[in-house]
């Protein structure tokens, strides 16, 4: 394939609307047509799903290595509680039976971030902070004309003459892939601000 692509096999990835899919690009390829199709396997459950191009956003790299190391550091600890709670069992073998299922075995990745998402107290004790927000209006305005404005129009321009609802506002940078979320995601006392 000769054409330039948004993306190469390794490229981590996410779906910025609709249902979520993070993933791995495992394939990148031209339809008989000429498009250009890539398939991303599902992060945690391994389920390939072929998009156009324009349906995925890349990861960025730090938030992608925040969100790893968070989780090695449960991880870490997780093995460090199991051969404790092993130690216990050996001395008693009915101590298993008083375990809690999350002793039993770790959370998969994507579970872990969701649950740091809406449990304050299980992310405030893995020190993972993931907060969502909607952008407002004026907020997707200024993200577009810093990053997507390709059409020559004077900043405010559009909101000014053309934007009197905000429903109507919205769907207009909808078309324009303009991101509707922003993501703040704190570990360790570092913050990565991302969009999606």
């Amino acid at each position: 394939m000769n054409k330039e692509t948004k993306f190469k096999v390794g490229d981590k990835a996410h779906k910025p609307k609709g249902y979520k899919f993070p993933c791995t690009i495992v394939g990148v390829f031209e339809t008989i047509a000429g498009e250009v199709r890539v398939i991303g396997e599902m992060d945690e459950y391994g389920l390939l799903h072929i998009f156009n191009e324009n349906q995925l956003e890349h990861y960025g790299k730090e938030q992608q290595e925040l969100l790893d190391e968070a989780y090695e550091n449960y991880l870490q600890h997780y093995d460090d509680e199991y051969n404790e709670e092993q130690k216990k069992i050996q001395k008693n073998p009915l101590h298993w039976m008083e375990m809690e299922y999350t002793n039993i075995r770790p959370y998969p990745k994507q579970m872990f971030i969701n649950k740091c998402k809406t449990d304050p107290e299980f992310s405030e004790k893995w020190g993972l902070t993931i907060e969502e927000r909607e952008l407002s209006r004026k907020e997707r305005s200024e993200y577009y004309y810093k990053h997507g404005n390709s059409e020559g129009i004077v900043e405010g321009s559009l909101d000014r003459l053309i934007f009197e609802e905000d429903e109507v506002a919205h769907k207009w940078y909808d078309e324009r892939n303009v991101p509707t979320k922003l993501i703040t995601i704190t570990h360790n006392d570092k913050t990565i601000e991302s969009y999606e």
